[in-house]
């Protein structure tokens, strides 16, 4: 439960802990509540919530924070291999993927470029090895001259 979630005739009672209104009614039958609920930080998206007294020391909001990223139980430290390329998860990055992943020689580049790659552009590695994401070996371009150029090497090496 989130802290924006909380009903209005809920009590604070300070120092994070919040809790039921004394008596609640349920079915025609007056309960008293003893259930205690305390604020806590989610570790990943950094957002409060309200943990219930069961459940006090929870360290996420809901399981969509408990298992993404570095938090997920077979997080390997952010670093992928897809396609033969080399992908580094930082989700904050602008050319960033759905997953939160970005390309190494995306990252190499835009650092060197000092802004990020526009969506027409793309990353050549110049000795054709896409592990080898050294700045000596990449070229930004646009796709149209990227495209050009690997049918002109498919050209001449056939």
């Amino acid at each position: 439960m989130k802290l924006i979630d909380v009903p209005k005739d809920w009590v604070n009672c300070g120092n994070g802990l919040w809790r039921k209104p004394i008596e609640y009614c349920q079915k025609g039958k007056v309960y008293k509540s003893t259930k205690k609920y305390y604020e806590r930080q989610c570790l990943n998206c950094g957002e409060t919530f309200l943990a219930d007294s069961l459940n006090k020391t929870a360290r996420f909001c809901g399981l969509s924070c408990a298992t993404r990223g570095k938090f997920h139980p077979r997080w390997r430290g952010g670093k992928q291999k897809y396609g033969g390329y080399i992908y580094i998860w930082q989700p904050n990055h602008p050319n960033a993927n759905k997953r939160g992943y970005v390309a190494e020689h995306t990252i190499v580049i835009t650092k060197h470029l000092g802004r990020p790659l526009k969506s027409n552009e793309q990353v050549h590695h110049i000795n054709g090895d896409k592990e080898n994401n050294r700045l000596e070996n990449l070229i930004a371009m646009t796709i149209n001259k990227h495209r050009k150029l690997h049918e002109e090497l498919k050209r001449n090496s056939s």
